[in-house]
């Protein structure tokens, strides 16, 4: 009766029915393919390529799919991906990435790994710099300490200030480089200072960037 009422006979309307249960199937994959979906598939290959292309199409997504592939790559048995996926979670500035970050600092992964993510959390305003600041004057692994550098660098607080400029007398050299680097990007302003001099050297030119941050009140 109601294929009479409509005038469509009964195969017309299993073929439309049909044809709309294909666009909501469409719909739904172009969806979760759009949140990290295929993505998520790629993570899981035993195939590099493939991690790494997961990666690239994983950056900058939102959602819970995006950040839980993200995070098995994490763990990756590659240093190198799992580095890159760190910074990939920090591409995207949701509080729920942030958390994932901090998560990362405070575990026992290995210290490159960690180091990409006291790098990110710098691109947080909500990071706070009393963290990275702690691990930049604590943290026994001068890895770290350079990517806590790098993060306040990337967060540009004043407040950050005091800890780098106590890093310009850390004993790597790698570390005395970020935090100069860093109270660049924190004051737009280049001051004399050669992490590779000799100590002696160093502490003078440091000295001197101490006296003119303080005569000029930005310590």
């Amino acid at each position: 009766m109601r294929a009479e009422r409509t005038g469509l006979t009964k195969p017309v309307i299993l073929l439309i029915a049909g044809l709309a249960a294909l666009a909501a199937a469409g719909g739904w994959l172009w969806y979760w393919d759009g949140y990290g979906g295929r993505a998520a598939r790629l993570a899981r290959s035993p195939n590099r390529a493939d991690r790494i292309q997961a990666i690239h199409e994983l950056r900058g997504k939102a959602g819970g799919l995006a950040r839980t592939a993200l995070m098995g790559l994490v763990d990756d048995a590659d240093e190198e991906i799992a580095r890159w996926a760190v910074r990939a979670l920090g591409t995207r500035r949701a509080q729920a990435n942030r958390r994932l970050l901090e998560e990362i600092l405070s575990s026992a992964r290995p210290a490159p790994v960690r180091a990409e993510a006291a790098d990110a959390l710098g691109g947080y305003s909500q990071a706070g710099g009393k963290l990275l600041a702690g691990l930049l004057r604590e943290d026994p692994d001068a890895s770290i300490r350079a990517g806590a550098a790098r993060g306040l660098g990337r967060l540009g607080d004043k407040a950050a200030l005091p800890a780098l400029l106590d890093g310009l007398d850390d004993p790597d050299p790698k570390v005395r480089n970020r935090c100069h680097t860093a109270i660049y990007r924190i004051l737009k302003v280049r001051f004399p200072f050669d992490p590779q001099a000799p100590p002696a050297r160093r502490r003078r030119q440091a000295d001197s960037i101490r006296a003119m941050l303080k005569h000029y009140g930005a310590t």
